[in-house]
């Protein structure tokens, strides 16, 4: 064997180690990229909502029917990292008389709770902060007297919350019981 055949085969040999060793660090970065992509996700969970209570209180005030929807809801930042809440509405799906489908969105008011009588109610005020994994369960209160028809059928409630990067949660909600003024 020539000297120059042995450099080209330890060339050879190099080039092949070179080309292990290259194919084993790709390995590596990609399964470090999964567990990065993962570990991200896990810390920019939506929140998560549970319904605890949901009632319509009603009142006649000058001959005008008043309805507020209060909802007691559980909401939980599942995220690794801090979070707020942005926005709280209730989205109703209703059939106007003509037969179609509309769906309004009627903002939280939490200044509500002064006109129910009677009733400790603790309101969620928006912007609120949330620690990494931090629940908390409060009412969410809206007025619906003033935006939907009264003849309008109200087929389904959801109590919808953006958080700070812009998710939304959802979560549907259901009256259990009408309440009217004790006065």
């Amino acid at each position: 064997m020539t000297l120059e055949l042995k450099i080209a085969a330890v060339s050879a040999l190099v080039s092949a180690f070179s080309a292990t060793i290259a194919v084993w660090s790709l390995m590596v970065a990609k399964k470090a990229m999964l567990i990065s992509e993962k570990e991200l996700k896990n810390k920019l969970e939506p929140f998560s909502l549970y319904l605890n209570d949901g009632f319509r209180f009603k009142e006649q005030v000058d001959d005008q029917d008043i309805q507020i929807l209060l909802f007691s809801i559980t909401v939980t930042n599942l995220a690794l990292v801090h979070n707020g809440i942005t926005r709280i509405e209730l989205h109703v799906d209703c059939v106007n008389e003509d037969g179609k489908l509309v769906k309004y969105v009627v903002p939280h008011n939490p200044d509500l709770t002064k006109t129910i009588p009677n009733r400790e109610i603790t309101a969620f005020q928006t912007p609120l902060h949330f620690n990494p994994k931090e629940s908390l369960s409060r009412w969410v209160i809206f007025s619906e007297t003033p935006l939907i028809p009264k003849s309008a059928r109200r087929d389904s409630y959801s109590v919808v919350i953006t958080d700070s990067g812009g998710k939304l949660a959802k979560i549907g909600a259901v009256i259990i019981r009408d309440v009217t003024n004790d006065k």
